[in-house]
This record gives C-alpha cells, structure tokens and sequence, in this order.
C-alpha cells in the first residue's frame, strides 16, 4: 500500500516530530512555527539599484547599513583589466573599504568574497595573494577579522595536467575562494529589530548546522546559466547564506560591487531592503533581467517591496 502524500509541500520539508526527544520536539516545533511565520509575513522592503562609484556612496548615511555582502573585481582576471597594476588596484579597494566602514553600523558584518589569481611567472604559474592583501586592507581601515569560511567550487572543472603524470610540478586544481566574516568594533544595537521580526529571522536547525561549518560546498555559476550576464557572478545560494547567518528580516544590506544584482534579488527574497552599487552601466540591464525587473517595477514594485534604479 503507497504512503499517503503530504497535503502542501511545507509540510513536507518540516523538521519530523516523532521520533524526538521531547525537549528537541519543542525546538522544532519552534523553528516551524518561525518559518510558517516568515511565509505569512508582509513587509514592504526597498532596493535601491545605483550606477556610481563605491568610493564615494554619498546616499548612504554612516552607520546606516546592517549587513555588507561583496566580491570585488579580482584584479585583473577576465575583462577587469582596468588598472595599470596591482598597488593603483589596492589603492581603489582600499578606498571602497574606508567608505563600507563608515556606513556600516556598529557592531555588524562584512562577507568578503575573493580568490587569488594566478599569474604566468619566469619560472612557471604563481599565485598573486588578493585574499590576503584584501584581508590586509580591511583591517587597516578597522576591521575585525571574526570568521573564515572556505566555498568550495563544485563541480571541480578537471584537473591541472602539470608536470602530468611525472613530479616535481603538478598543478593543483583551483576549486576554493575565501569568504572573510569580519566586524566593525563596537556594540551593535538591536532594539531597533521588532520581536516579530526577530522570530521570523530565526533559521531552522540543520540550517544553522550546515550553514555554520567551515566549508560551504556550493556550485558555481555555469556558463549556460550565465548568458549575457556578469562576467563572475557568485551563486544565489552565497548571499542567502550570508544573509541568514548575519541579519534579521527589515534589515538593510549592501553590496558595493553589484554586479548582476545577486545580493538584491536574495535579500528581497528574505524580506531585507537592500542597496546596491555597480560602477559599469553595462549590467544595469542584466541586473533587470536577472532581479526580474521590468519598467513598471522599476520606482514602482510588487505591493510587498519597491525598486529604485538610478543611473548616471
């Protein structure tokens, strides 16, 4: 005899009851109270789309952003090459970390997402250490270096042939990228978070669990889900973890390089307001596509959230 089938496919994902000891049965039955909540919650969010330079967010007051979420151009990888060399490149990061500083409350998180890059060297491949020297830069202007989380790329793309399949030069196969968790010093104020909102933030236990370890196993973008898109984009899944992890509902996020819009469409999808800059006017049309925006949206919105695009 077939099992019946769930009525609604909520009720399929729940964590199971029975089989719990009675303590834990009140924790879960917490958790799905909380997620049945977040569904059910309406709450008008705002997300601001802007053409310009990160060095320079003027339409941000200091301390107003609860959560930054970024990965900066690696350097001169794929079509970046902007800048003459790696000390005027340091030099413009360094300038976008100063100004996330200040508008970023005290107290709250910094996801930086970076690689290091490979270069052609007199003596063969050698790595150009961004992670680090990013690192560096965001502990000069102040930060806290809190957490290291390691996304591990999946699927690997084959292998490195090297030296293939003789020593002493194998080339190992480039599948992790860097997300630092850093934190502006100073006691962040939470008052401002309703307990309603507080509640429907809460995440599930194997959420947490998994979203808490060192590795996050994620799979890259592919390129045939990438048409026309940003030339780099991280996967949905790395801002939503991010987001989960380091804000509440209502909250507003920021990412400074904006890219395809990959932040804003997560923290609309959570219930956050969000922001963000990309200094190209090329992908302000890919993040329409991508955020599913059209003209009527744009200034105007779902009657649960409003989007605002400003270009030069």
């Amino acid at each position: 005899m077939m099992a019946k089938k769930p009525k609604n496919s909520r009720a399929a994902t729940k964590t199971p009851l029975a089989t719990t000891e009675p303590k834990t049965r009140n924790k879960i039955r917490e958790e799905n109270d909380a997620a049945d909540e977040f569904a059910r919650l309406r709450v008008k969010t705002k997300h601001k789309i802007i053409q310009g330079d990160s060095s320079k967010m003027a339409r941000l007051n200091s301390g107003s952003v609860h959560l930054i979420i970024t990965s900066p151009p690696y350097y001169n990888a794929k079509s970046y090459s902007q800048w003459d060399d790696l000390g005027q490149y340091l030099d413009d990061m360094s300038s976008v970390v100063s100004e996330c500083f200040r508008v970023l409350a005290d107290g709250r998180k910094f996801c930086l997402n970076i690689s290091d890059l490979p270069e052609k060297g007199e003596s063969g491949v050698r790595w150009i250490p961004l992670g680090p020297k990013l690192l560096e830069i965001c502990l000069t202007a102040g930060f806290e270096l809190v957490d290291r989380i390691f996304w591990f790329k999946t699927p690997l793309k084959g292998f490195q042939y090297g030296s293939l399949p003789y020593p002493p030069s194998p080339l190992i196969n480039d599948s992790v990228e860097y997300i630092y968790i850093l934190r502006k010093p100073g006691k962040p104020d939470y008052r401002y978070a309703s307990n309603k909102f507080k509640r429907c933030s809460r995440m599930r236990r194997e959420e947490y669990v998994e979203y808490t370890k060192q590795v996050w196993s994620m799979r890259r973008v592919q390129i045939k889900d990438n048409i026309g898109g940003h030339i780099a984009p991280f996967p949905d899944e790395l801002p939503s973890r991010c987001i989960k992890l380091y804000s509440f509902v209502g909250d507003v996020i920021l990412d400074p390089f904006g890219g395809r819009g990959t932040t804003v469409k997560s923290a609309a999808k959570l219930k956050r307001n969000s922001v963000m800059y990309e200094k190209n006017g090329d992908f302000m049309d890919y993040v329409k596509d991508y955020v599913k925006l059209d003209q009527t949206t744009i200034g105007g919105g779902t009657p649960n959230m409003s989007f605002e695009m400003r270009r030069r």
